[in-house]
């Protein structure tokens, strides 16, 4: 990976006019539409780097937990045993689309999972019971099409107090209710949304994509949905989660082009961009001065977070969309090449490695207290191993492939396969 020049290779006003001629609408009405009650009319403040929120113990209100993405359970998590299932739903949505599926965003009660039939379901964390189903614009696309590639959401949740924010591949991000399922704000970003929501201060960041192909960043107000500001034009979809340094004030976020972007926190401008071979898929980790990254080259980059150039890399057998799992000076994730490793976060060097009897596109959770690392393999297993020594401590058998992430919250592990079946697991 090298670091590039941050001067952009297409200018902002020629990508909105690419981007409008291939919508067929003006690139002013474009804007327009992109801009309205945009930044200026926000009731929320200027994002400003800080202390993210403390971490609690019984919950999981977004993907990987935490803004900087490092895929650690909350505090008090504790899986000491091979564990047994309690409930599943039945098949909630089924799709051939390739993208890794929805992950669960956890409470006391309720967990709240996307499907890729467009729906987001509220589901009775005793039971498995829905609670209710919020239909996306996205579903209402898909009804009929009968060729199977449903789409739908493919992000996970996340959730505040009052409401669950998730976005859809019709490019539209949704505020519900909480209790009742209950649209209370929308707002029309771009062509599709594959990443997950991520909640910080009074904002929801989200990396969103264009039909051009290209993509941006935006900062919406979670009170109102208005918008507090969007980023240039970057390149390529950017397909995974925006990752948060809170205290050094940075955004990083990667696209299929190969680029991988450090942004200004407080207005989404660009700072670096550095490059790599392949498309980038997955979610930063984000440590304490580096960003772990995987891309389609077959490496995990390790990238300083503020100037963006290269420490190491480690190179894997196979193409990579895991989004590492950061803990006590280790990196772990999944490659194609049906191997999860941990190395370490200093040097790159190698610590152990574990095969799987699939691709492994699943990002690993790592249960500190019970020293394991949970992921998930195309072979339909969800597997634990040591942290220590990579050894298999156990393997669970699913309805279907698992390309999400297992959810580890108290003394229970929740998965969505890739059948749509949701899995509550007690250890």
């Amino acid at each position: 990976m090298r670091r590039a020049r941050v001067a952009r290779r297409w200018t902002s006003a020629h990508r909105s006019w690419l981007l409008a001629a291939a919508l067929g609408c003006s690139n002013e009405a474009y804007e327009t539409a992109i801009d309205a009650g945009g930044a200026g009319s926000s009731p929320c403040g200027e994002l400003a780097a800080a202390e993210p929120a403390p971490v609690l113990p019984g919950a999981q209100p977004q993907y990987r937990l935490e803004p900087g993405h490092r895929g650690v359970a909350p505090p008090a998590t504790q899986i000491d045993a091979a564990p047994r299932a309690i409930w599943k739903t039945g098949p909630l949505a089924v799709g051939r689309y390739n993208a890794s599926k929805s992950s669960p965003a956890v409470d006391a009660d309720v967990l709240y999972v996307g499907e890729d039939d467009g729906r987001l379901y509220a589901l009775d964390r005793d039971s498995g019971a829905i609670r209710w189903a919020f239909a996306t614009r996205r579903h209402f696309e898909e009804i009929g099409r009968g060729d199977g590639m449903s789409t739908g959401i493919h992000g996970s949740p996340a959730f505040d107090q009052s409401r669950v924010y998730v976005g859809d591949y019709a490019g539209w991000l949704y505020a519900v209710d909480r209790a009742s399922g209950s649209l209370v704000w929308e707002r029309k970003l771009g062509g599709s949304i594959g990443s997950s929501p991520v909640l910080f201060g009074q904002g929801v960041l989200i990396a969103v994509e264009f039909p051009a192909p290209d993509g941006r960043v935006f900062a919406i107000c979670a009170e109102d949905g208005s918008l507090m500001y969007q980023s240039t034009f970057l390149g390529y979809h950017p397909h995974g989660t925006v990752s948060l340094h809170p205290t050094a004030g940075r955004l990083l976020v990667g696209t299929g082009a190969g680029s991988f972007f450090g942004l200004d926190l407080a207005r989404g401008s660009v700072l670096w961009e550095a490059r790599v071979a392949g498309a980038i898929k997955s979610t930063a980790a984000i440590g304490d001065t580096m960003a772990y990254v995987t891309a389609f080259d077959g490496m995990l980059h390790a990238v300083d977070v503020s100037t963006g150039w290269s420490r190491f890399e480690v190179q894997t057998g196979g193409p990579s969309m895991s989004s590492p799992a950061l803990h006590e000076g280790l990196a772990c994730f999944g490659s194609h090449d049906t191997r999860v490793r941990c190395v370490d976060a200093a040097t790159g060097a190698v610590a152990w490695e574990a095969a799987t009897g699939g691709i492994v596109s699943s990002s690993p959770t790592i249960v500190p207290a019970s020293r394991l690392v949970l992921v998930g393999s195309t072979d339909g297993q969800l597997y634990a191993f040591g942290l220590d020594d990579g050894t298999l401590a156990w393997q669970v058998t699913l309805d279907a492939a698992m390309t999400s992430v297992a959810v580890a919250v108290d003394r229970s592990v929740f998965v969505n396969d890739d059948s749509g079946t949701v899995w509550r697991f007690d250890g």
